[in-house]
């Protein structure tokens, strides 16, 4: 071979390996886009869900402190400062963020300077750094990856969720020393009892015995302080007129009182006093031989005695200089009036029962509204721990086997209605209105068209998880703690995924409730009802960054009560109805086998107007004759005794009992 074959095979080799350098150059560019493509996608994905993640937390904490705040209870000034700046602003940067990263023409670089610059900005108002000891920049470096600024916003929204965690009401600590005190049984039902029954009569009580014993000691000390009877005081020791008064028996009698001349300290009667003890002589003194040597001596009670002359024995502790150094003249009885007087001013100790009484009803009075806001409050708390047990004992579905390439015959129905659900739930950040959104969704039609199996397929499709509500779940009587349960159950999955999206799903909504204009429910519709009505109520009113959507399917769609039907309880009413020729048609490419695919156009006209369940049953039934005949494959006769099988079992249902 010569040099110049030899060189024009070089040549030839050298450009063929060449071109292939460059093919494989170029393989490697579209390779490296589609990744970068695929990159941006997910990192759009990531930083929306980073962005609603702030948004729900934020939520939360305006929520915790401003909205569902505890009466009494506050935080601090510099805790105030945080939650004003998160409450006017989080919303307005989450706004700008969506149509960033969602519009025609996305900018993830500049969602990610902004949404990065905001979150650190915050950082360095509240002083997080110093408090977690962290070192963050000022803000994000647009000189690095975005795989980077990424990494350093989700780190800072992880900061920040700790920091607001921190933030909570408490009440002052002698408000908190007060409610452990008071607004309790023991306060509000037991003490105020206490004080009318117990501690009132049991003072009024002491008082009593204390006023009598005192008042005994001085009548015996002084007996002319005795509150009935009257005395008058007299000159000492001097002979005065005195006129006896008969007594009752002697006025009946007929006697009439007697004058005299009477010595005032001196008297025989017992009831004239001097000093405060009765007239005493050496004969009336005991026999004992101390005091008769004392008397002798001439002392007595502190008085001198003089032996045989009639002397007055002085009271105990009174002396010459005493008030009591006068005789007293009894003059019967005191008035009406001033004894009733006297003795309403020995009953002063009565005055404790009312004043006792009131206090205690005051004290109730005063503690009753928070006690009883307390009671409802424990009554919450007991409904709630019941909602806790019910939702540990619910089951939570991730549905990993039905998608919509296993539903047949509703093709146009999933493109036209169902894809924008599923990218509801996939993508709920990138709708304007996703604090209100789809809630719910009412799935009707006849029996059979695949209802149940769409709500599997829109929870396989979406990822989000799905409860399910059954008609005991909602008709029993623990049905509010069950309907409750799910709602939190829901809300709980919900927040834990990066999109915040939940279903709620109810199967055959017509068994549990129906039509209050059809005539009146019975008790337990009527419960059943209200707790519907009150599930999509409730949806509203919890957090808008969690997307809990309901999902309800019926086969009677009359027969619910418009209050149910009514736009903001039910946002979306899908019918799905019995599949077209289309539709069939994909059924028998599913279902027949080759050999029989010349059978297809004559089955989808006999099929006409049946549902996927009754073409899967016609499919069966043939089967089922061929396997009884001994026959491993159906023929056009089996298939014909299928098809009559079920036209006949159609007519054989009443009409009034038929669907369409």
């Amino acid at each position: 071979m010569n040099n110049r074959i030899k060189k024009g095979l070089f040549f030839a080799l050298n450009l063929f390996l060449l071109g292939s350098s460059f093919s494989s150059v170029n393989i490697l560019r579209a390779d490296t886009l589609r990744v970068n493509d695929q990159s941006i996608i997910s990192l759009r994905d990531e930083l929306a869900a980073t962005a609603q993640h702030f948004a729900f937390i934020s939520y939360g904490l305006i929520v915790r402190t401003t909205k569902n705040k505890a009466e009494n209870t506050s935080i601090t000034l510099k805790e105030q400062k945080v939650v004003e700046r998160i409450d006017q602003s989080y919303v307005a940067h989450v706004k700008q963020i969506r149509p960033l990263l969602y519009s025609a023409t996305p900018s993830l670089e500049e969602a990610v300077k902004l949404f990065g610059d905001y979150v650190l900005q915050l950082c360095r108002e509240f002083g997080v750094r110093k408090k977690y000891y962290m070192s963050f920049p000022a803000e994000v470096d647009a000189s690095t990856s975005l795989e980077n600024q990424l990494a350093l916003i989700v780190q800072v929204v992880e900061v920040l969720e700790k920091y607001f965690e921190t933030i909570h009401p408490v009440a002052p600590l002698f408000t908190r020393i007060k409610n452990k005190l008071f607004y309790n049984f023991a306060s509000t039902k037991v003490a105020p009892k206490v004080l009318s029954i117990g501690v009132g009569p049991v003072l009024a009580g002491l008082w009593a015995v204390k006023n009598g014993t005192a008042y005994e000691k001085l009548v015996d000390r002084h007996p002319h302080e005795n509150i009935f009877k009257s005395f008058t005081p007299v000159p000492h020791d001097q002979e005065q007129d005195f006129i006896k008064e008969p007594s009752l028996i002697e006025k009946v009698m007929g006697v009439e009182p007697k004058e005299g001349k009477i010595n005032s300290c001196r008297s025989p009667y017992r009831d004239h006093l001097c000093n405060g003890a009765q007239p005493r002589t050496f004969e009336d003194a005991p026999d004992d031989r101390d005091q008769i040597q004392q008397l002798f001596q001439g002392v007595v009670m502190g008085q001198q005695y003089n032996p045989g002359q009639r002397e007055v024995r002085w009271a105990s502790g009174c002396g010459a200089k005493s008030k009591c150094s006068k005789c007293y003249r009894y003059n019967g009885f005191h008035s009406p009036e001033k004894i009733a007087a006297k003795v309403a001013w020995a009953a002063r100790p009565v005055a404790l029962l009312p004043l006792f009484y009131a206090l205690g009803q005051s004290i109730e009075e005063a503690q009753l509204p928070e006690y009883q806001r307390r009671i409802k409050l424990k009554e919450k708390a007991e409904q709630e721990r019941k909602v806790q047990q019910e939702m540990r004992r619910m089951k939570v579905n991730y549905e990993k086997t039905i998608g919509f390439e296993q539903i047949k015959g509703q093709k146009e129905l999933i493109e036209r209605e169902i894809k924008m659900l599923v990218d509801y739930l996939r993508n709920p950040f990138r709708y304007q209105n996703s604090a209100s959104g789809t809630r719910s969704v009412l799935m009707y039609g006849p029996p059979g068209t695949g209802k149940t199996l769409m709500a599997r397929a829109i929870a396989k499709e979406s990822g989000a998880p799905f409860l399910e509500i059954s008609a005991d779940d909602i008709m029993c009587d623990d049905s509010k703690e069950k309907v409750l349960a799910t709602m939190r159950m829901a809300e709980e999955v919900a927040s834990k995924r990066p999109e915040k999206s939940a279903i709620i799903y109810i199967d055959e909504i017509d068994a549990v409730t129906g039509n209050r204009q059809n005539g009146a429910l019975d008790p337990q519709r009527a419960k059943a009802l209200s707790n519907l009505l009150t599930i999509f109520d409730g949806i509203e009113k919890r957090n808008p960054f969690v997307h809990i959507v309901i999902i309800i399917t019926t086969n009677h769609y009359k027969n619910l009560d418009p209050a149910l039907l009514r736009p903001g309880r039910i946002d979306r009413k899908i019918l799905i109805s019995q599949p077209n020729t289309a539709g069939r048609e994909e059924f028998f490419q599913e279902l027949l086998p080759t050999e029989h695919k010349g059978y297809m156009e004559w089955l989808v006209e006999e099929t006409e107007g049946y549902s996927g369940a009754q073409i899967v049953n016609v499919v069966d039934t043939a089967q089922m004759v061929a396997s009884y005949n001994d026959r491993k494959m159906p023929d056009r006769k089996d298939y014909e005794a299928a098809l009559q099988n079920s036209k006949v079992e159609q007519e054989e249902i009443p009409e009034n009992a038929k669907v369409y």
